[in-house]
């Protein structure tokens, strides 16, 4: 996977010392269970901030390659959202409709994880956009 994720200010704060400790703990060789627990305790002991309103990421690289899957790229902007609300409360992931939404703690929609709940509701709403951030069309790649 290679993508370039840039976050405004609300999701730098907010969303970047998650990835920080996902990553630290990752790196240590911890299992799913250890980061869910490592997750619970930082945001218990309130090490990690709890998420701004408006915090948003970018996605709009045309270099970028997310999946094996088919598009293995999309441009699109992500909004945070602390909620666990379902795609079928946002109509996401239907034909012709640009927007789609998972949880940001298990991302693979449709097949949401039971351990979701044990973390702090997180969802991602995604939309994708017709044009990549050097403004040529997604169709055009």
């Amino acid at each position: 996977m290679r993508g370039a994720d840039c976050l405004n200010p609300a999701a730098a704060r907010t969303i970047l010392p998650v990835v920080y400790k996902l990553t630290q703990m990752a790196l240590a060789g911890d299992s799913e269970k250890q980061r869910i627990a490592g997750i619970q305790a930082a945001f218990a002991k309130k090490e990690i901030p709890t998420l701004e309103p408006g915090a948003i990421g970018y996605m709009m690289s045309r270099e970028s390659y997310l999946s094996d899957d088919v598009p293995s790229d999309l441009s699109h902007i992500m909004f945070f959202l602390p909620t666990r609300k379902d795609d079928s409360e946002w109509g996401g992931w239907l034909p012709h409709v640009p927007l789609g939404s998972f949880s940001y703690w298990f991302p693979n929609p449709g097949h949401e994880n039971p351990m979701d709940r044990q973390l702090p509701p997180l969802r991602v709403l995604i939309i994708m956009v017709p044009r990549w951030s050097d403004g040529t069309s997604v169709l055009a790649k």
